[in-house]
């Protein structure tokens, strides 16, 4: 198998119906993992959702917005799927991810590939209509901003453990992983990783698309 830029639209079909968030998301870098023509899944780059991560301690930043890929894979492939499009990405660069462990999810696959941990972020209330939980930034664009409002639309809200944090340096020496990793550390103290049973999901049936190469 082997790594390939992919152009945007190519990873929208693994958004929609292989992803558990069945959702779009603003993405910057996509990368495929290729079997010949077969792409057997994405790993997503893009803008940060949260603004204080934008050009995070003045390095360019990317968020690692969707990972998924098809099931019945070699062993370890996952990880080296993600170790592999890490190093495709412009450098210098900080990537953040997060696992969500309202789903389950204590972010092995980053703790296989040497993320740095940084803890949880803060509990929080989920605005959700449908069982689909909608961000609140998205409903304040709408025009919704009362939570009284919010329930005469058919949204209620949900408690939400905080998400797990996780950062990785892309760069181009050990010398400058070296001086944004003392920088990041300087912000965050690095924590031991998050254990736990991980939940897998039933993502659906296995995506079939192929490249013209």
């Amino acid at each position: 198998m082997r790594i390939v830029k992919l152009e945007r639209k190519a990873a929208f079909v693994w958004m929609e119906q292989k992803h558990y968030a069945h959702t779009r998301t603003n993405v910057k870098e996509v990368f495929g993992l290729l079997e010949g023509s077969v792409v057997e899944g994405v790993c997503c780059f893009g803008n940060p959702v949260c603004k204080s991560y934008v050009n995070f301690l003045g390095t360019k930043t990317f968020e690692l917005a969707r990972l998924c890929v098809n099931e019945g894979l070699p062993k370890n492939t996952l990880s080296k799927f993600v170790a592999g499009s890490l190093k495709m990405l412009p450098k210098p660069a900080i990537v953040v991810s997060f696992a969500d462990a309202n789903q389950g999810h204590h972010g092995y696959i980053y703790q296989a590939t040497n993320w740095i941990y940084t803890g949880a972020g803060k509990p929080y209330k989920a605005f959700v209509r449908d069982g689909k939980e909608v961000h609140k930034k998205t409903l304040h664009r709408l025009g919704f901003n009362t939570t009284e409002f919010f329930s005469g639309m058919g949204f209620h809200t949900e408690n939400r453990l905080g998400k797990h944090r996780y950062f990785f340096i892309v760069a181009s020496s050990k010398k400058e992983r070296k001086a944004i990793t003392k920088k990041l550390l300087e912000h965050y103290e690095r924590l031991p990783y998050p254990k736990g049973d991980n939940t897998r999901y039933d993502s659906g049936d296995d995506i079939v698309q192929r490249l013209d190469l």
